[in-house]
């Protein structure tokens, strides 16, 4: 492990890189990471290939978000906006079309600890279902399933997790036949 001095001199050398690159805000939140945190951090940082992150294309031709420093969300139609039960009705069914030709996949951000939940691991395994028990994960897995039968397709389901969380999730999947899920 690196001593503090090195981490300040290598995390100097990276922020300049990070900065050149335009992608100086990783560092926003610097002085309030303890030591280990900021030795783990470094060694992430190092790992992230600047030019292939500035050479990677823009959809639309847009201008890269570095350079206009602006980012938008991406349209959506918004239906609490939208009270018209003809808009309603077309989404929905616009949704189904979309499952149905086998054109949707789920992603579910799990990088979360339950600490303040009173549970070590990850929020997805806790038991959240006051009669079952079913964790978020298994909730979750359910609705996938009835719609994979419902349609008769597979939906691809992909858990961003984090370092923290990782291990454990992989286990409770493994643990748990991957809920089913096909």
């Amino acid at each position: 492990m690196r001593d503090d001095q090195d981490i300040d001199k290598t995390s100097g050398e990276l922020r300049e890189r990070f900065r050149t690159a335009g992608q100086e805000h990783v560092f926003t939140f610097w002085d309030h990471l303890k030591a280990g945190e900021r030795h783990q951090f470094i060694e992430q940082l190092e790992g992230i290939d600047l030019e292939l992150i500035s050479s990677l294309p823009v959809a639309d031709g847009a201008e890269p978000a570095r350079k206009t420093g602006n980012i938008r969300p991406a349209p959506a139609l918004r239906l609490e906006e939208e009270p018209s039960f003809t808009t309603r009705q077309k989404a929905r069914l616009y949704g189904e079309e979309l499952i149905a030709a086998g054109k949707v996949a789920l992603l579910l951000v799990a990088g979360g600890k339950g600490s303040r939940l009173g549970w070590d691991g990850p929020k997805g395994c806790f038991p959240l279902a006051p009669l079952s028990e079913r964790s978020l994960f298994e909730i979750h897995a359910a609705k996938i399933r009835r719609l994979e039968d419902v349609y008769g397709v597979s939906i691809p389901w992909y858990i961003m997790t984090s370092t923290a969380t990782d291990a454990k999730t992989r286990a409770c999947f493994e643990e748990n036949d991957f809920f089913k899920i096909s």
